[in-house]
């Protein structure tokens, strides 16, 4: 499992911190909130892991249940039809 961000390989909260920092800056970045626990999801363990409440949830839907994660990009843009970023 991969995280890429920007042609960059995160493996570290320090990597993610620097790819993406939160808009208000550190205010946001802090154990408990959001920001910080989502990149701790990802790349806070000894490697990079799918996060457990994900792999819960994906099994919950046969349509889901194989899928095989090798890449993520945090914060991407993904558009969805024509509903407009």
């Amino acid at each position: 499992m991969k995280v890429i961000k920007q042609g960059r390989e995160l493996t570290t909260l320090d990597q993610w911190h620097a790819a993406m920092p939160p808009r208000v800056r550190d205010r946001q970045w802090k154990d408990g909130r959001s920001a910080k626990e989502l990149a701790r999801a990802w790349v806070g363990t000894s490697s990079v892991v799918v996060p457990e409440e994900l792999t819960r949830l994906l099994e919950t839907d046969s349509e889901f249940s194989a899928v095989e994660l090798h890449e993520a990009i945090p914060e991407a843009e993904v558009a969805f039809g024509r509903i407009p970023r």
